[in-house]
């Protein structure tokens, strides 16, 4: 048995180590963050709000918003927020629906540089800004799209370059 459990632990740290040169440093830790779930969940958090929070966390987002399939209206229920100022503008969508709905729909990664100025704009103590990229990463499940994260950066993210490797390990942990 402890052979068995020493092989296992070994399949694991090689995987890991495999993932880690994959997927780079951050990619990896988000992986390892969603995983840990039940343990860094904060009290009352959803399950969305923990996904959009843990990729706030390792990468250089500045605002975002998650959608969850919900099962009964097969609807993306507004599941969690990040750093807006304002509400967000739909608490729920669907295929039809935008941006976000081409992502659901096609469940591929959209990339948006072109934003109108009244779409959205970032501020701080620093100042504020306009020029943003805005990126739609649809999490599969079993190949289907069941939550779509907007998010919203200064530069290239390049956690949507490696999105369709990871992101059935965020839904399926």
């Amino acid at each position: 048995k402890e052979i068995s459990l020493l092989k296992k632990e070994i399949h694991d740290f090689k995987i890991a180590a495999k993932n880690q040169a994959t997927f780079g440093k951050n990619s990896q830790a988000l992986i390892d963050s969603v995983k840990k779930n039940k343990q860094e969940q904060r009290q009352g958090e959803g399950r969305g709000q923990y996904i959009l929070r843990s990729i706030a966390l390792h990468y250089e987002v500045c605002c975002g918003v998650i959608y969850m399939k919900n099962e009964e209206t097969q609807q993306f229920d507004l599941a969690g927020q990040f750093a807006l100022t304002d509400d967000p503008k739909y608490t729920s969508i669907n295929e039809q629906d935008g941006i976000a709905g081409l992502a659901i729909s096609s469940g591929k990664v959209q990339n948006w540089t072109d934003i109108p100025d009244d779409y959205i704009s970032i501020s701080s103590g620093l100042g504020q800004t306009k020029s943003l990229q805005l990126y739609v990463l649809p999490l599969k499940k079993n190949g289907n799209v069941e939550a779509v994260i907007e998010v919203a950066c200064f530069g290239k993210l390049v956690l949507a370059d490696i999105w369709s490797d990871i992101d059935n390990l965020l839904l399926n942990e």
